[in-house]
């Protein structure tokens, strides 16, 4: 009886990817991954307000957590603040410069805020980068 509840227990956070990241992050508050699939989460069912404190959260627990301030840029953009998104963008580019897709949502930032030359640079940088990993 009790290993049937304790498996009912269980079988209740693995019931979506919310409950089982948020579960993740009760266990394991420290660790910025939790944060930013939980963050994912939300912003994958389109709900960037909730999104970004998640990554905030990662990227104060990892600052080089260039998934997070990628994914935190991205929901800025979504929420119309393409400066935002640039400041974090431009981080994650930092970081990671190889990242193609990193350069790519730079650019469409740049472009969200009408900076077409410096938009077209990073999207074209980004476009060789990916031309360059297919190889």
């Amino acid at each position: 009886v009790v290993l049937t509840g304790t498996t009912y227990a269980r079988n209740t956070v693995w019931n979506s990817e919310l409950s089982l990241w948020s579960d993740v992050i009760k266990k394991s508050p420290g660790k910025a991954r939790g944060y930013n699939n939980v963050g994912m989460c939300y912003y994958e069912s389109k709900d960037r307000a909730k999104a970004i404190p998640y990554f905030q959260k990662a990227i104060e627990i990892d600052p080089l957590d260039y998934k997070a301030l990628n994914n935190l840029g991205l929901s800025y953009m979504g929420e119309g603040r393409p400066e935002k998104a640039i400041e974090s963008l431009s981080r994650a580019v930092k970081i990671k410069p190889s990242n193609g897709m990193y350069h790519i949502n730079l650019g469409i930032a740049f472009l969200q805020k009408r900076d077409t030359n410096k938009g077209i640079m990073e999207i074209n940088i980004g476009k060789a980068l990916r031309r360059e990993q297919r190889k």
